[in-house]
């Protein structure tokens, strides 16, 4: 488990179109000034390539994988820097499930996650990083490229079906990935090994049926497979 999983600056050194379409079902881990963490899904990504210079934009430029903050109308929008230093190029996070919660447009995501200028120009790593997730299965993703805005050259989007998946309560595990099934496996051993058999044998009763979304279970499996930590689920295990 852990850093494996995560994204590095290498995966940014691609154009755009490509690093925006395979942001679709990853995880952005934001980690704010109090050490806290919030852990959300990415289902929806904007591309920017090229175009007019303008001050707004000149953040376009940063390297691969260097955060690029931008402001419009009073909004903060969360960028991140593609292809190479110098040459215009960036992918914009427009949407993300945290929990249970739908959050569709730039400036929602950035206030959600308290993305604000200070970033700009700082590497992914320690406050902001990405991280595979076990959803990332074939026909996951759906592209869309109407409504073009300025050096804008697609955006990308959770295919409708995945994304009500998402949302669906209570929890099914016959339609989660084997990575997934993997970590569910794993969690067990470590409950049974810090809580003893019999509140084992209980979470495997109770998790079936409870009612988290299935963003839910993925985020908290996702964060268990990086960090062992099997405190999204203490308060099934109180309840076992």
């Amino acid at each position: 488990m852990g850093s494996s999983q995560l994204i590095d600056g290498g995966f940014f050194a691609r154009s755009a179109t490509d690093v925006a379409r395979d942001l679709i079902g990853c995880a952005l881990v934001r980690t704010h000034p109090d050490k806290s963490r919030s852990r959300v899904l990415i289902i929806s990504t904007e591309a920017f390539e090229d175009g007019a210079e303008s001050g707004m934009r000149s953040g376009m430029k940063h390297a691969p994988g260097q955060l690029f903050i931008m402001s419009m109308r009073g909004h903060k929008f969360l960028n991140v820097g593609t292809d190479r230093a110098g040459f215009a190029s960036c992918v914009m996070i427009r949407g993300i499930m945290a929990g249970r919660e739908l959050v569709d447009g730039p400036g929602k995501v950035s206030t959600l996650l308290g993305v604000d200028t200070p970033l700009d120009g700082k590497m992914i790593g320690a406050e902001i990083s990405f991280a595979h997730s076990s959803i990332s299965v074939s026909g996951f993703r759906n592209t869309n490229n109407s409504d073009r805005s300025k050096n804008s050259v697609g955006k990308f989007h959770l295919d409708p079906v995945w994304n009500d998946w998402l949302k669906r309560m209570p929890f099914d595990q016959t339609l989660i990935d084997v990575t997934l099934k993997a970590s569910f496996k794993d969690l067990c051993r470590e409950i049974r090994k810090k809580h003893g058999a019999e509140k084992e044998r209980g979470f495997r009763t109770i998790f079936p049926t409870c009612k988290w979304t299935q963003a839910e279970v993925v985020l908290a499996l996702d964060e268990f497979r990086d960090t062992d930590s099997i405190a999204p689920f203490e308060k099934l295990l109180v309840t076992g």
